[in-house]
């Protein structure tokens, strides 16, 4: 998992359609566990920078968590990163699918 992953999301965030550029940097794994951060830039032009948390369970899903929501159902084939990504509270709600690509 260590390494730059580089792609975009879609979904609906607030009930809207919406879209963003995604680049997660893992630069710590132990075991079947990683960190590391995640930049993205929304078509909006809103963007932003969060740490990230994940494993990888024994049948290879992979779960990561950030400061306000989780990517869950995560799948890696050669070399890409399927993930879905859950966001719900008073203030937000986002769901979206996201495509990554190792560089």
């Amino acid at each position: 998992m260590k390494g730059k992953w580089v792609g975009t999301n879609s979904g609906y965030e607030q009930g809207k359609s919406s879209g963003a550029s995604v680049t997660f940097l893992i630069d710590k794994a132990s075991g079947q566990s990683f960190s590391g951060s995640m930049n993205y830039r929304y078509s909006d032009g809103r963007s932003g920078e969060e740490r990230i948390q994940g494993s990888i369970g024994k049948r290879g899903d992979i779960v990561i968590a950030d400061k306000d929501g989780l990517y869950v159902n995560g799948i890696l084939e050669k070399g890409k990163l399927y993930l879905q990504y859950i966001e719900a509270s008073a203030q937000e709600s986002e769901a979206s699918n996201l495509l990554l690509e190792k560089k």
